[in-house]
C-alpha cells in the first residue's frame, strides 16, 4: 500500500487549518495511507489543539512538529525529513481539496500513461463554479516541459514521487524573495531530466488572489521572487520569461492603470 504525505507548514492560522484537515478527512477512502506532515510556527498552542482534534484517527493520521524558524521553504524542507510517503504533496493551509482529489493523484500516478512520470501536477479550481482559479488552467493532459512549466507551477497542485530535493530557502513566504520557491522547484526538477505531467483532474481549492489588494510590499516581494528565480543561473528559457513578464506588466501599466492600486507597478519593478 503506497503512502502519500502531504507536508504543510501553517502560522497562526487555525481556521484555515482546520477546514484544510476537514477537506482531507471528508475525501474518498482510497487505496493508500495518509499522513499530513503539520509543521507550526505559531506562538501559541492553537494549531497544536486543532492537530489533537483529529489525531484520534488512523487514516489519514497528524504527525506535529514545532518550529522555531519562519519561513516556509524552510519549514518544508524540514517537513520532509519527516515524511514516510512514497508521493509527497505540499498544500497550504488555506487550500482545499476535494473529495476526489487524493484519490485522483493517486491513480495518476498508477495510470500507464502517467506511472514513470516523477511529479504530476494539477489545477487549482472551483467546482462550484466550474472556473479555473489564479491561472488559465488547461483541461487536457499535457506533458510538462522547460517551455510551458511556468504557466503550470504551483506547489499545492504538486505531488511528487520521494526524492532528494529541497526548496530554495531563500524563496518563499517568509522571506525578502517572496514567491516563486515552486517554479524554481519545478524548473530544478526538469533541469534534472526528471520527468512531469499535468493532470487536469487533480483539482485543489484555493481562494482567488487579487494582487491589487495584496499590500505594495508583499507586490515587490513577490516580483523580487520571480526576478531572484531569473537571475539566479540565467538561461535562455529564464530570460524568454523576464521578457514576457516585462510586456505583460508594461502593456497592463499602459492600458490598465486605472484599475490597479497606486504605486503597484512601481513595486512591481522594483521587485
Amino acid at each position: 500500500m503506497k503512502t502519500i504525505s502531504l507536508i504543510l507548514p501553517t502560522l497562526n492560522n487555525p481556521q484555515s487549518l482546520n477546514l484544510f484537515l476537514k477537506s482531507v478527512y471528508l475525501g474518498k477512502t482510497i487505496e493508500a495511507k495518509i499522513e499530513i506532515i503539520i509543521i507550526d510556527q505559531s506562538d501559541s498552542d492553537e494549531i497544536k489543539n486543532i492537530c489533537n482534534m483529529y489525531n484520534n484517527k488512523n487514516n489519514p493520521f497528524i504527525v506535529y512538529k514545532r518550529s522555531n524558524n519562519l519561513g516556509l521553504s524552510f519549514n518544508r524542507n524540514l517537513g520532509l525529513q519527516f515524511a514516510t510517503g512514497d508521493i509527497v504533496g505540499f498544500p497550504d493551509n488555506d487550500c482545499t481539496y476535494y473529495p476526489d482529489t487524493l484519490e485522483n493523484i493517486l491513480n495518476c500516478f498508477l495510470d500507464v500513461e502517467s506511472k514513470d512520470n516523477d511529479a504530476i501536477l494539477g489545477q487549482i479550481y472551483d467546482n462550484n463554479n466550474h472556473q479555473p482559479i489564479i491561472k488559465n488552467w488547461p483541461q487536457k493532459k499535457i506533458k510538462v516541459t522547460i517551455f510551458n512549466f511556468y504557466n503550470l507551477s504551483s506547489s499545492i497542485v504538486l505531488f511528487c514521487k520521494k526524492n532528494k530535493m529541497k526548496f530554495n530557502e531563500s524563496m518563499g513566504a517568509g522571506t525578502t524573495f517572496g514567491s516563486c520557491e515552486d517554479t524554481d522547484y519545478i524548473f530544478n526538477m526538469l533541469v534534472l531530466k526528471k520527468k512531469l505531467i499535468y493532470c487536469p483532474n487533480v483539482k485543489v481549492w484555493h481562494p482567488e488572489i487579487n494582487y491589487n489588494e495584496a499590500s505594495l510590499q508583499r507586490v515587490e516581494s513577490y516580483a523580487s521572487g520571480l526576478g531572484y528565480f531569473i537571475s539566479n543561473g540565467i538561461t535562455f528559457v529564464k530570460a524568454g520569461l523576464l521578457l514576457g513578464c516585462i510586456f505583460i506588466k508594461g502593456k497592463q501599466a499602459l492600458i490598465s492603470r486605472r484599475s490597479y492600486r497606486a504605486g503597484y507597478f512601481r513595486n512591481y519593478f522594483k521587485g
